[in-house]
């Protein structure tokens, strides 16, 4: 469900072609689910658990360092946008795009999950930044970090370029060793 939402948009997906790929009925779907909405929501969820896990799971976290752990997150980060998570795109940003104008619960759902991941970064800026006695809005950068993926992502569709993400990672963590000094 994941790839044809993220190749075509999950308005255009159709309940067949989630039955067809599920191998299932569409009598054993609407037993588990009253519409496409509600796969499209169970999916989103399973997803953000699969991001929260990802950009969670590294060595990264074990870096005593804490200009060192975030220069580790950061580079964490670039590798999980060439990962089997994120490589085809992300549903996050897909959903935000094409469903949340529609749908203000969503809409809700979806911003709670970016402040989730803003957060994770927030925090490890604000524990580098003092560490080197800076002053940084590290909510703001937390913003960049989601700004500079969902944007790459995009590019990367648009230019057929996988690697995108990658690199607009990349720079960002450059610009963020300039800021700590």
């Amino acid at each position: 469900m994941r790839r044809v939402a993220l190749s075509k948009g999950f308005p255009a997906t159709t309940v067949e072609e989630i039955c067809e790929l599920a191998g299932v009925t569409k009598g054993s779907f609407y037993h588990h689910f009253q519409g496409k909405d509600d796969l499209g929501v169970a999916a989103l969820e399973a997803y953000f658990a699969d991001v929260v896990a990802a950009f969670g799971d590294g060595e990264w976290s074990h870096v005593e360092d804490p200009v060192a752990r975030l220069q580790a997150f950061m580079a964490h980060a670039a590798a999980i946008c060439t990962g089997p998570v994120m490589i085809s795109g992300c549903l996050i940003g897909s959903f935000s795009l094409d469903m949340a104008e529609s749908s203000p619960d969503l809409r809700a759902r979806l911003s709670t999950m970016f402040a989730a991941l803003r957060d994770v970064v927030a925090g490890l800026v604000t524990d580098a930044a003092e560490s080197r006695g800076r002053v940084l809005d590290a909510g703001l950068f937390g913003d960049q970090f989601l700004a500079v993926l969902e944007g790459s992502i995009v590019l990367a569709k648009a230019h057929a370029d996988p690697g995108v993400p990658r690199r607009g990672l990349q720079l960002l963590a450059q610009h963020l060793d300039l800021l700590l000094g």
